[in-house]
């Protein structure tokens, strides 16, 4: 059973998004852990904190954030993308690799989860599966970047 989010937390998570959109990743880090202080279930907001201190550079306190998130909603593709994404910034290939494969098998390919596997797999120097997960990308995301990206491999 959930609970209904109260107007004061409610009004904390609105600040720390305002605050991410602004740029000021870690006083909206600092709102996100306010409102969980006093809703601590609420898996999209420990990935709304993960993701303001991944921007921040505070890697392995994103990491902790994404894994509450995904205890509290297992499964949940955009915490496995999250999560992956700040493996890959800390140097967690393989780790990283995981998470954007259980992320697919979970909530299905996107080009950004292709992308992302490419990445890190042109990364660990296996640039014939990077260019599949390049092309793959592609298919649902024309972009110059990853046109870019597939002609290094």
């Amino acid at each position: 059973m959930t609970r209904t989010v109260t107007p004061k937390v409610a009004a904390l998570i609105e600040r720390g998004m305002q605050l991410v959109r602004n740029g000021d990743f870690l006083e909206a880090g600092r709102q996100f852990e306010r409102a969980l202080q006093q809703m601590p279930d609420l898996a999209e907001v420990h990935a709304m904190r993960g993701d303001a201190r991944m921007r921040a550079d505070k890697l392995e306190p994103a990491l902790a954030s994404a894994e509450r998130a995904l205890r509290r909603r297992p499964g949940w593709g955009e915490a496995l993308m999250l999560r992956g994404n700040i493996e890959a910034l800390l140097g967690r290939l393989p780790a990283a690799e995981g998470s954007f494969r259980q992320a697919m098998q979970l909530a299905g390919p996107s080009p950004a989860l292709h992308a992302n596997l490419g990445n890190v797999l042109f990364e660990q120097g296996r640039f014939a599966d990077a260019l599949e997960a390049y092309e793959q990308a592609l298919r649902g995301n024309e972009t110059t970047d990853l046109h870019a990206r597939r002609a290094k491999c």
